[in-house]
């Protein structure tokens, strides 16, 4: 009975020791070397069927699923931001169509310039004679700046555009307008406005003057003002209602602003604001 226990405690040992062994091994097979870094990865990845990355042909940097969107990590529009006063824009220039037509009226800007006009577009911008001189002549927006520095340039245009199919062509234009000023007046700081809202009931009725076409434009500009280093305004989320659209009280037609509305941009305005081109990148 002795040996007979003696060999059952035996057993039992040898049964342990292959048990531990067993489990060394197992841990053995399942450690990743660094060699063997993508071992469980995909056949159709970096370093072909074996799936082991091979010299020069190492993994790059993971990139976004869509290269086009690559620009939106490092865009960000001008953040909130404590309020200036109205001195702020003494030295500025307002650009744009009707709608900034309206602000020019009901702003309270009197000490602002503003060269806009109803109906221009990225095509007349830098074209059309709108600026009107004291003899009563009028000139080009590149003539203007010529004789003139300003310490801000606000632009807003993109509302007369909106039934144009290609957008980029749309982009591309407004982005060799902003180079063309920019190189007319290099050391103003340069905000881009996005293009303001439409009522629910205009988005609706159109089938151009949409808020869903606006914020396919908006995009693209947003991505424009990424590649021209300059600041964008989001004045479209400071300007819309719990739905989504420019309220119905704001305006008449649906699409331009009313002195309530108008004032409500200015305060967008100063209170979106950077010192600098370098302030707002830190």
């Amino acid at each position: 009975m002795r040996k007979n226990e003696f060999n059952m405690k035996k057993n039992r040992r040898i049964d342990a020791g292959l048990a531990v062994w067993g489990l060394l091994l197992m841990l053995l097979a399942s450690t990743v070397y660094p060699g063997d870094a993508f071992a469980t990865q995909d056949p159709s990845a970096p370093g072909g069927l074996s799936g082991v990355a091979q010299e020069g042909n190492a993994p790059e940097d993971a990139v976004p699923e869509n290269p086009e969107d690559a620009w939106k990590e490092g865009f960000y529009p001008v953040p909130a931001t404590p309020p200036v006063d109205l001195s702020y824009f003494s030295d500025a220039l307002f650009i744009g169509d009707s709608r900034v037509v309206g602000l020019m009226l009901y702003s309270g800007l009197t000490e602002t310039a503003f060269y806009a006009e109803k109906g221009l577009n990225v095509n007349t911008l830098l074209s059309n004679r709108l600026v009107l001189l004291t003899g009563g002549n009028k000139i080009t927006i590149p003539e203007a700046l010529r004789k003139q520095s300003f310490g801000k340039i606000y632009i807003k245009i993109g509302l007369n555009e909106l039934g144009w199919r290609n957008i980029s062509l749309f982009a591309d234009a407004y982005g060799a307008a902003i180079d063309r000023i920019r190189e007319l007046q290099p050391d103003a700081v340069i905000y881009v406005q996005s293009i303001l809202p439409v009522s629910r009931k205009k988005s609706e009725d159109s089938s151009i003057f949409t808020n869903k076409r606006i914020m396919e434009f908006n995009e693209a500009i947003k991505k424009m003002t990424w590649e021209k280093d300059v600041h964008y305004l989001d004045v479209y989320g400071g300007m819309i209602d719990d739905q989504g659209n420019m309220p119905e009280a704001a305006g008449h037609d649906g699409v331009h602003l009313n002195k309530e509305y108008c004032l409500k941009w200015v305060e967008y305005l100063i209170r979106h604001t950077v010192r600098n081109y370098e302030e707002i990148r830190l």
